[in-house]
């Protein structure tokens, strides 16, 4: 009796071992964030574009963020405060698995005392996931 109470054990644990197995079924909504980098520290304003399917944006660091969506693949941000290097927004995104193919680009850039635009190019952001 006793045999095939421990060999029953063994089956059992051993069938959730076994039933651990990756359970992923289609894509998997996530986070990721945008990173911004310059060496400016008086920047207002900027406009951005993601390119690949975003589900909701939210602002990081205390700044504000408004969104409208380009097609289908793209969504135009602006983003408003007190700008610097770092984290400024957090996407959720519907297939974490394509993560590495979102792009950001640096549209227009404004001071934030006197709103006068400056050079897109002195701005670069990543997307970490």
């Amino acid at each position: 009796m006793r045999r095939w109470i421990v060999a029953g054990l063994l089956v059992a644990l051993g069938g959730a071992a076994c039933g651990e197995v990756d359970k992923k079924v289609g894509p998997q909504a996530g986070d990721i964030t945008l990173a911004l980098t310059t060496s400016r520290t008086e920047t207002g304003a900027l406009l951005l574009r993601v390119v690949g399917p975003v589900e909701e944006i939210a602002a990081l660091g205390g700044l504000r963020a408004g969104s409208a969506p380009l097609g289908t693949g793209a969504t135009r941000v602006v983003l408003t405060g007190s700008i610097t290097s770092g984290d400024i927004l957090r996407l959720r995104i519907p297939d974490l698995d394509l993560a590495e193919t979102y792009t950001v680009q640096v549209e227009q850039a404004a001071l934030g005392t006197t709103f006068a635009l400056v050079e897109p190019g002195e701005y670069s952001v990543v997307v970490r996931r």
